[in-house]
């Protein structure tokens, strides 16, 4: 008696409407306690009573909501029909109708998820219901769920919507597995959460790490190079942005400063036929971050950002760009209390600040790798608070990939050496590389019918989009040129075909 009459169950319905004449007070006695059973309750009725009333409705139906009537008369015509084609539902009528046992071991296992609410389940017009909530048959679920999301909403919002009014066995399963397959949905989703930082390892000793970039100022390309334990930044002006030119600077710098272990840069042109080869007959290995994912170059994005707004108000104030960049190696970096060129010299260059001899002697900095591992590890602390790893993906997973135009589609190839890094292709055909954080993992059917084509080496043939461009016997010109001149066809069985260069003009 204490729950609302709207939320008490429809058998109950038409007996607490006649009771509500009275004040009374149920109370509940556990049935050995009641050693006198209500006669009335035993005796059996001699005849039967009509409850209509003098214009022909039952009495007991007067006073209460038809839960159907917001249903139009085709809704509720085909919905009827559904359910009298549902054979599990037909069998949810039949123990509605004849009693439900005492025992649930007693049903079919397919009207296990029935029991827990069997005492709230009635039928009107033909229509199952429990409580106030319809029950879905089947073949009729495919239509609700595509009217639950026709405003392309999200999970949590649109099981709350049909929570309230709508039931069946995996009802929210099959929600999730809807949206998660909407091809709309998934292109506009927004982009994924940041992952826990990795930092790049400090190395032991100055300009054996160096990353790289190219920037434009004015309209035209420099070259940085940074050393990731000194922080000393070289700037150089390029002729064009070709690998030739590129690594004719670098062996300048290099000439200085020695030969570096290893070079840290994007892809275009460090990851050219040319640079490569330098690289080999020079003995450093090249480190290439994912495209689209400058963070994983940051110390180069930082010093250009630095660079750059140097440079442009030095162009304002006709300042000399060459004693700006001599300013910039002097300043001590935060939280070391140490220049640039004290790290790496280990002395402070003389400028046109005015400065007693003893300041330029030379000196011996001491652990300068131990404390930027502790500025490190502070700064990954916090950076991990707003940061979750993602779920790491398997080849043939299928995925939408990050794009400018919004979330494509690709299937997953393999993954990659470098961290969170892998290899992916697209409907296309075209192999890439992305990082984790640019593909989230659906549950498309695009790829549903295509196995993964492999090669000899287990891996596919890469295309001139992909990271490792193929060997050729020319230096790399631009990117551009390249994928026009190199474009592949694919055969049936997925191989890559490249025109020979002989066949290209």
């Amino acid at each position: 008696m204490r729950k609302p009459l709207s939320k008490a169950p429809a058998r109950l319905q038409g007996m607490l409407l006649q009771l509500q004449r009275y004040e009374l007070t149920v109370t509940y006695t556990p049935g050995k306690h009641m050693f006198i059973a209500d006669a009335l309750s035993r005796a059996t009725a001699t005849s039967d009573n009509d409850t209509t009333s003098e214009n022909g409705c039952d009495e007991r139906v007067v006073y209460a909501l038809e839960a159907t009537e917001a249903l139009s008369e085709d809704t509720l015509n085909r919905l009827r029909t559904a359910v009298a084609t549902d054979s599990e539902l037909q069998a949810v009528c039949e123990k509605h109708i004849h009693g439900w046992p005492t025992k649930r071991k007693s049903l079919d296992r397919a009207l296990y998820c029935y029991w827990p609410m069997r005492h709230n389940i009635s039928i009107h017009k033909g229509i199952v219901m429990v409580g106030d909530k319809i029950v879905i048959p089947q073949n009729f679920r495919q239509t609700i769920l595509e009217k639950l999301h026709m405003a392309h909403q999200g999970i949590q919002r649109t099981k709350a919507k049909a929570r309230k009014v709508l039931y069946w066995p995996g009802m929210s399963s099959d929600i999730e597995t809807m949206i998660q397959k909407c091809e709309q949905c998934q292109q506009m989703q927004p982009k994924n959460q940041a992952e826990p930082l990795v930092p790049h390892m400090i190395p032991e000793l100055p300009w054996m790490k160096i990353g790289a970039d190219i920037f434009e100022l004015e309209g035209q390309p420099y070259l940085l190079l940074i050393d990731y334990l000194t922080k000393y930044p070289e700037v150089l002006n390029l002729p064009d942005k070709t690998a030739h030119s590129v690594i004719q600077k670098m062996k300048s710098v290099f000439a200085r400063h020695g030969i570096p272990k290893e070079i840290v840069s994007d892809h275009v042109p460090f990851a050219s036929y040319e640079m490569k080869s330098f690289a080999d007959a020079w003995e450093i290995k090249l480190t290439h971050s994912s495209p689209g994912f400058p963070s994983s170059n940051g110390m180069a994005e930082r010093a250009i950002k630095t660079v750059k707004h140097a440079l442009k108000k030095a162009i304002q104030t006709g300042t000399d760009p060459h004693l700006v960049m001599l300013s910039l190696r002097n300043t001590p970096v935060t939280g070391l209390n140490l220049s640039p060129a004290q790290m790496l010299m280990g002395r402070v260059l003389r400028s046109t600040l005015p400065c007693s001899s003893n300041v330029l002697r030379q000196s011996t900095p001491q652990n300068i790798p131990e404390k930027l591992r502790d500025m490190q590890s502070k700064q990954k602390l916090h950076f991990d608070k707003r940061a979750r790893p993602l779920p790491v993906l398997s080849p043939g997973d299928t995925v939408h990939m990050q794009t400018r135009r919004g979330w494509e589609p690709a299937v997953i190839v393999h993954q990659r050496e470098e961290p969170r890094s892998y290899t992916v292709r697209t409907p296309s055909g075209n192999t890439l590389r992305r990082n984790r954080r640019h593909l989230r993992k659906t549950h498309s059917s695009l790829f549903k019918d295509t196995t993964l084509n492999l090669d000899s080496d287990g891996l596919f043939s890469q295309n001139p989009e992909s990271v490792d461009p193929p060997a050729c016997d020319s230096p790399q010109k631009s990117s551009s040129e390249s994928m026009e001149n190199t474009a592949p066809y694919f055969t049936r069985s997925g191989r890559a075909v490249i025109r020979p260069a002989r066949y290209r003009d």
